[in-house]
């Protein structure tokens, strides 16, 4: 993408400027063994002639099964095809998309993860780093799009266990949205069966012996 709309946009237009966000997409994206193009969307703001990155730019850096950046959807397109299909209606802001390669390799199944932010918990009126990140997961064309982590809890970390076939992640309660563990808050852990049609999020407790 051209530096000119990677330039950052002072808050706000100045009085009497008229601004228009624009929708844009990237230059698609090809993961290998998938039959599938991925086109990272999202907009620039224009002001009188002028265009910089808005609050969702549609840039995505591709390092080998992960896809990075900050773009409020994604376009699928089937190699040799020239249809789309979008990947949500929903306003998030995309911040990485991984392929789950070594769960094809162990089930067949080619499975994308998503982390995102899909609220405004901070009520700043924005979707951006500031506020809570949750995990997605979807198909390859991007079916079956749907949040795995639970609302209103920080996501901490996440990894994929291929021994067992499962992505284990933990999240915590930000009562007070300072993004660190206090006392009066809990770490929750899950685990999601990738193996499973069902896909099913079961929560367990690794310190439950501990309690008294």
């Amino acid at each position: 993408m051209d530096d000119e709309l990677r330039r950052p946009l002072a808050s706000g237009a100045p009085d009497g400027e008229n601004s228009t966000d624009l929708s844009v997409a990237g230059l698609p994206v090809h993961i290998d063994s998938t039959h599938y193009l991925i086109h990272p969307v999202g907009k620039i703001e224009e002001r009188e002639g002028y265009y910089g990155s808005g609050s969702s730019t549609s840039g995505g850096l591709q390092s080998g099964d992960r896809i990075v950046g900050n773009f409020g959807n994604l376009r699928f397109q089937e190699l040799n095809s020239d249809a789309f299909t979008g990947l949500t209606d929903q306003e998030v802001r995309i911040q990485s998309v991984e392929f789950l390669r070594e769960n094809f390799e162990n089930t067949g199944k080619q499975l994308l993860l998503y982390k995102l932010v899909d609220t405004d918990t901070n009520e700043d009126g924005n979707l951006n780093f500031k506020d809570l990140r949750a995990l997605y997961i979807s198909g390859i064309d991007g079916s079956d799009f749907r949040r795995i982590s639970p609302a209103e809890e920080l996501l901490q970390d996440y990894q994929v266990l291929q021994a067992v076939n499962r992505l284990y992640f933990r999240s915590m309660e930000d009562v007070n949205a300072n993004g660190r563990l206090d006392a009066d808050e809990n770490l929750h852990y899950y685990y999601l069966d990738l193996a499973s049609e069902a896909a099913k999020v079961t929560e367990y407790f690794p310190l439950k012996s501990q309690e008294k």
